[in-house]
């Protein structure tokens, strides 16, 4: 493992900060101690960032008016959502999970969000599995589909979004040594977002079948015996096989 002053060295900045002062004949715990007051400004500086991204969305005055004018986006929550920025993503997303659960029975607000080609990027970032955003990622697919899963564009919960989570389950139930890790937090709202998307529609719920998740899911039951992944399993398993007649081998399994 390697110490402290090597895995700073790791860093660009620090590694250039350390280099200056080593030129000045400073100890090693000085050292360590300014690269400590360094990393310190540099998570500050990130947090105001992520503030100041938030303070510009409450006093932009750019409006993006959905259809209807069901409910009004900044144009710029849009563009901060796909500017590939941390600070500008994160702060876009919690405003338009806002503006969503604002409007819960806007029909038009949610099909027009699919018509502006949000799903396709929204996917995208799910796909980066970022910790920090991946929750109102797929909060805000989940919910831009569950409530009315009659419009045309339902059609990409088959196309994009759920073979996205599918894949996600898939890879992190690898048998071979090679799955994908994922955080607990993140696992659990991957496992809730396909049960939610698969309760509102059997076609997606035939879907997620077709795929042969449930051999994965369970797979991830063995071995994984965290309290909240077995419950969003338990919840998975059981809107998958609720209501089915028909026998199939994955009953037996379960």
């Amino acid at each position: 493992m390697c110490s402290n002053d090597t895995a700073g060295v790791s860093n660009p900045d620090t590694s250039h900060f350390e280099s200056l002062y080593k030129q000045r004949g400073l100890s090693s715990e000085e050292l360590r101690k300014r690269r400590r007051v360094f990393e310190v400004q540099i998570r500050k500086q990130k947090q105001e960032n992520f503030l100041n991204s938030k303070r510009k969305l409450d006093s932009d005055e750019v409006e993006f008016t959905l259809a209807d004018d069901c409910c009004i986006i900044p144009k710029s929550v849009l563009d901060m959502i796909k500017s590939g920025n941390f600070e500008n993503e994160l702060a876009g997303l919690k405003f338009l999970r806002a503006k969503i659960a604002e409007s819960p029975e806007d029909v038009n607000c949610m099909s027009s969000l699919g018509d502006i080609s949000m799903i396709s990027h929204l996917t995208r970032l799910l796909i980066q599995g970022d910790e920090e955003l991946i929750d109102d990622v797929s909060w805000i697919l989940v919910n831009m589909f569950r409530r009315h899963e009659k419009l045309p564009f339902v059609d990409d919960v088959r196309g994009k979004v759920l073979p996205t989570f599918c894949e996600l389950i898939r890879r992190a139930s690898a048998k071979n040594g090679a799955s994908l890790h994922l955080e607990n937090s993140v696992l659990s709202q991957v496992l809730w977002s396909i049960a939610s998307l698969a309760e509102v529609c059997v076609a997606s719920r035939n879907f997620v079948i077709a795929e042969g998740l449930v051999q994965d899911i369970l797979h991830i039951a063995y071995k994984n015996k965290k309290l909240v992944i077995i419950r969003h399993i338990m919840f998975l398993i059981a809107v998958l096989f609720t209501g089915i007649q028909e026998f199939t081998p994955d009953i037996v399994e379960v």
